[in-house]
This record gives C-alpha cells, structure tokens and sequence, in this order.
C-alpha cells in the first residue's frame, strides 16, 4: 500500500508541474500578444488626445475641485468605459 501512495504522489505532483508549465506557456503568449497590440494601436480611443484638447480647461480648474461627468454613450459601450476610467 505505501508503494501506491508514492506513485500517486509523483503522479499528483507531475500533473501540478504540467498545468504550471502551460500556465506560464499561456501567461507568456498572452503578453506577446498584447504587446503586439499595443505597438499597433497606441490609443485606439483617442483618450489621451484628451489632455491636449482639454488643456485651456484644465489650467482654469483646481485642483481640489469637484467637477462632475456626463456622457451620451451607452453604458455598455467600450468607447464610454475607457473615456470614462481617463476622466477619473
């Protein structure tokens, strides 16, 4: 019986190392690839055209004042979550 703990053990452990090993395999293959994307499409919204077109604004504001955020894009719209995560 002990000899059979041992096996399944070591088989234990070898499927562990596996799944880690095509973990990482995965891990790397995803940031080469938004790597890639990111060389290609630096700002693909446009969000930080923003800082310059907002400039005159900015310069007139605060810094600790409140300013408030309206938008006419759907909530669900990726254009309105980045423009949105840029304003904060």
């Amino acid at each position: 019986m002990p000899a059979q703990d041992h096996t399944t053990g070591a088989r234990a452990l070898a499927g562990v190392a596996a799944v880690a090993v095509v973990a990482l395999f995965g891990a790397l293959q995803q940031y080469g690839l938004s790597d890639q994307y990111a060389s290609q499409f630096h700002d693909p919204f446009h969000v930080m055209a923003q800082q310059e077109r907002l400039q005159p604004v900015l310069a007139r504001i605060p810094v600790t004042e409140k300013v408030g955020y309206f938008s006419d894009l759907p909530d669900s719209d990726l254009a309105q979550q980045a423009a949105f995560a840029y304003t904060q």
